[in-house]
């Protein structure tokens, strides 16, 4: 399964769409992985490095929201989506490694 960047995802901030480019590929070779069959300790070697990768880019994405004095209350739904995005991505990965679910039923 391949997820690409695509226009609607595009921010016109250079660092954060090579971030988002860098996070799509990462995931994609992730589910790769583990449609392949991966054993459970490769994959989760992959998605450390990519939740590494991810909380990194969310630091450094809210911190450029502050300094470019985007609204604070816009910044705060924004964290809070990243931090939904990170317990979510978390919760399906354990069911994953753990054999609980399928990656599909996790999609």
């Amino acid at each position: 399964m391949t997820i690409q960047f695509d226009d609607s995802m595009f921010s016109g901030i250079p660092e954060l769409d090579n971030d988002h480019r860098i996070i799509l590929a990462a995931l994609s070779a992730a589910i790769d992985e583990a449609e392949d069959g991966s054993n459970s300790e490769k994959l989760s070697r992959l998605a450390k490095i990519f939740l590494d990768y991810l909380t990194e880019h969310f630091i450094k994405e809210e911190a450029l929201m502050a300094h470019i004095e985007y609204p604070a209350e816009k910044i705060e739904k924004h964290k809070f989506a990243h931090r939904i995005m990170q317990e979510i991505y978390l919760v399906c990965l354990k069911n994953i490694v753990d054999n609980k679910i399928t990656l599909s039923e996790s999609l």
